[in-house]
């Protein structure tokens, strides 16, 4: 109804009250007093809370009730001046009832009349000393009304609420006094805090005013003890700094987790930057001077601020003091920092988070964190540092002689020898690691540390001669193939033959003996390329075809063989050759008719002719065939 009534007239003066009545009732927002143009003297700073009822209302006569009830109506309405001349009236029908009184002040505060307004409050003040009663709730909020710097009247005022146990009208007083006394009256603003954490445990105001008053007041086991109490993981952030805070007054390795939380809790929220810095620079004094260095570079580091992150920790190494796993966050946090702003010492800083990685109370917590948002494991932060160059080689050369046995820190410091040019230092890296992998049976690892050495020294044909002698030693087949093809290649490329030949020759027969057929295959064929008029080379390549079954692949390289006999007039050979060709291949015509040629050349004419009469059974009405057999018959009678 109120979005129709909205549509028809938006200005409409009825329409935009009842909008703040209704945004009041559902606790969207308070009632204001200071848009009345004519409320040029009210002060919204003011405490006042006029939506209570009366006390006492029922009690009075049913034209007093009515007058109340109109006068509260008026309130809420915001007509003001309704509101002040009913309660005028209520107060002339029962002028004994004081709360109408204080009610009738409070209006007249909020429209503005402070004088009128206190004339009534002394009034008051008066009737009930001469009665020697002490004022009661009403016109001490009315007090605080008139003067909200008061803070002892407003302290006094919220130990009242809080002793009475009134939850509701707890809001804005108790929170407010709390505040307040918290600098003025330290030991008053705890007390009051903890009773109104009583009263609302599940509140979170009221556990971030006695935190703050704990932390004001240093008084570490209460702030331990508070904060473990009710702030849990999934506290808003600044709970969980005051979590953090409190952790940090203690020996309790919880600290760090807490640390890991709020940097995630930032990196979601880093809008939330400038709260935590200001509860941070609050706490400053409570704080030991390394942990909230520490705290704040995380949290300028987790809301991406690199500059602050790294001015807070550039000039500082990890102290003796600091516990390995906090300075391991420290150095890791700054090398990322400054290597977000391009700073040559983020060389540095990272080569001291990864020595910190390596000791046994950090390397499991560096391997699981994702305080960082990159891995922090020793193996990943020791790839950062490849390729950083001389100084990086020499702090891994120092990290390796520290801890010998961790091979990653080996592993890294030959792949920055690589990098550097430095193959021979590399390979030595290398191979120790391959021993110390094949010492403890882990032979993937051994085989990886090896194929590193042969990328290492890819032309190197001494040292790949040695990895394929360790792999055929080890039974490590596959990879002996690999090295084997390699090092042919570079014979070949050397134009060393025989050993590219024999380097291909072998990898072939490794190849088949594993079932690799193909693989085999297709290494004896660059046996053969590397020396193609390498009769014993084809013969090799035939007989290792025909073992692997590839009888066509066996004819081709016979009819190579015939090609080189021919060229090099061993017809004697050539014949051998045509004979397996066709014993191999029963319907080649063209191997008979060579066949027949070369044996005609050598005046074999009884054997031509008996190749040629075979041929005429594939083609028994070739005339020529016919000529050419007639005539082999005559020369064969005439020899």
């Amino acid at each position: 109804l109120l979005k129709e009534a909205n549509e028809i007239d938006a200005d409409h003066p009825d329409v935009t009250a009842f909008a703040r009545r209704l945004d009041h009732a559902r606790g969207r927002s308070t009632i204001s007093v200071t848009s009345n143009a004519d409320l040029i003297d009210a002060r919204p700073d003011v405490l006042v809370n006029f939506t209570r009822p009366l006390p006492g209302v029922e009690s009075q006569t049913t034209a007093v009730q009515r007058l109340i009830r109109d006068a509260e109506g008026h309130y809420v309405a915001e007509r003001l001046f309704s509101a002040l001349d009913s309660t005028y009236l209520a107060c002339v029908e029962a002028p004994m009832f004081l709360p109408g009184f204080v009610r009738l002040a409070e209006l007249q505060l909020a429209l503005g009349k402070t004088q009128q307004a206190r004339n009534l409050f002394d009034t008051l003040s008066y009737w009930h000393e001469i009665n020697d009663e002490p004022p009661n709730v009403l016109v001490r909020a009315l007090q605080i009304s008139l003067d909200p710097s008061d803070t002892a009247a407003l302290l006094e005022y919220a130990m009242i609420l809080v002793d009475n146990g009134e939850i509701s009208a707890l809001e804005p007083y108790v929170p407010a006094a709390i505040a307040r006394a918290v600098e003025t009256n330290p030991t008053a603003a705890r007390d009051l805090s903890q009773r109104y954490l009583q009263l609302c445990p599940e509140n979170l105001d009221a556990q971030r005013l006695h935190l703050q008053v704990l932390t004001t007041t240093g008084e570490s086991d209460a702030l331990i003890t508070a904060a473990r109490t009710f702030v849990v993981p999934s506290s808003p952030i600044d709970l969980l700094v005051f979590r953090i805070i409190a952790e940090s007054k203690s020996s309790s390795e919880e600290w760090l987790t807490w640390l890991e939380i709020i940097a995630g809790e930032m990196r979601a929220e880093p809008s939330a930057h400038a709260i935590v810095r200001e509860m941070l620079d609050t706490a400053e004094e409570s704080l030991t001077t390394e942990r909230l260095r520490l705290l704040s570079a995380v949290v300028a580091f987790s809301a991406g601020h690199w500059l602050e992150c790294a001015d807070s920790l550039r000039f500082r190494s990890p102290s003796e003091q600091q516990p390995d796993g906090e300075a391991f966050v420290s150095r890791m946090i700054l090398a990322l920092a400054l290597d977000h702003l391009d700073d040559p010492a983020a060389s540095s800083a990272m080569l001291d988070a990864v020595r910190l990685a390596f000791v046994p109370d950090v390397e499991a917590f560096a391997g699981s964190t994702e305080m960082f948002g990159v891995s922090a494991s020793p193996t990943e932060l020791l790839k950062t540092t490849m390729g950083r160059g001389g100084n990086a080689i020499a702090e891994l050369q120092t990290l390796r002689d520290a801890n010998p046995e961790r091979l990653e820190v080996r592993g890294a410091l030959a792949a920055i020898y690589m990098e550097t040019g430095n193959a021979r230092e590399a390979v030595r890296e290398l191979r120790y690691i391959a021993q110390e992998h094949e010492k403890t049976g882990n032979l993937s690892a051994m085989v990886q540390a090896m194929r590193q050495i042969s990328q290492a020294v890819p032309a190197n044909v001494e040292m790949k001669a040695k990895l394929i002698e360790g792999y055929l030693r080890r039974g490590v087949l596959d990879e002996a193939i690999v090295e084997l093809d390699l090092i042919g290649e570079l014979y070949r490329d050397r134009t060393r033959t025989a050993d590219a030949v024999a380097a291909f020759t072998r990898a072939a027969e490794i190849a088949s003996a594993t079932g690799a057929f193909s693989q085999g295959n297709a290494l004896f064929q660059k046996a053969v390329e590397a020396n193609p008029d390498d009769v014993p080379v084809r013969h090799a390549a035939v007989a290792f075809y025909l073992q692997t079954g590839s009888i066509g692949q066996a004819a081709a390289q016979l009819r190579e063989v015939v090609r080189i006999a021919l060229v090099t007039e061993d017809r004697d050979e050539a014949v051998a050759a045509l004979h397996q060709i066709i014993a191999l291949a029963p319907q080649d015509s063209d191997a008979y008719h060579q066949l027949g040629e070369v044996l005609t050349s050598l005046g074999e004419y009884t054997q031509a002719e008996r190749v040629y009469r075979r041929l005429a059974t594939f083609s028994p009405h070739d005339l020529v065939l016919e000529a050419k057999q007639s005539a082999l018959a005559v020369l064969a009678a005439t020899k």
